[in-house]
């Protein structure tokens, strides 16, 4: 597999986790309990910060959405497992960060699979 195709499965994997968590964010049944939630949403964070810090070194210009998801991915599994969040506190976590890092991962893979050549220029025959 080449450095890009890495690249663009790491994202696709950040894209992937990022559903997961506004899916089970947005399960207004309750299907989960209050561990099994927090478990899936903080995970889910987790694990997509750690892909997007696999795909950065070789991301050029897609580090900057990157670097933004990293930091949303790692406050939502901070706000997830925090050992003493405050009881009157209302949780918008699932409600908002989960989106971000499906729309910061979009952003990088549409980045790194957009071939641009070297000059600049876009692809043009002569």
């Amino acid at each position: 597999m080449t450095r890009r195709g890495q690249t663009v499965a790491a994202c696709v994997g950040m894209v992937l986790a990022g559903t997961v968590a506004w899916i089970v964010g947005w399960d207004l049944s309750s299907r989960y309990g209050h561990d099994t939630y927090d478990n899936l949403v903080g995970g889910s964070g987790i694990v997509a910060a750690v892909l997007a810090l696999i795909a950065l070194p070789r991301a050029g210009w897609a580090r900057v959405p990157l670097l933004a998801s990293v930091v949303v991915s790692a406050l939502m599994a901070y706000a997830r497992f925090d050992p003493a969040p405050n009881a009157g506190d209302i949780d918008v976590t699932p409600l908002f960060l989960p989106p971000l890092v499906v729309i910061l991962g979009v952003t990088a893979l549409f980045m790194v699979a957009v071939r641009v050549s070297p000059d600049g220029a876009r692809n043009r025959r002569t």
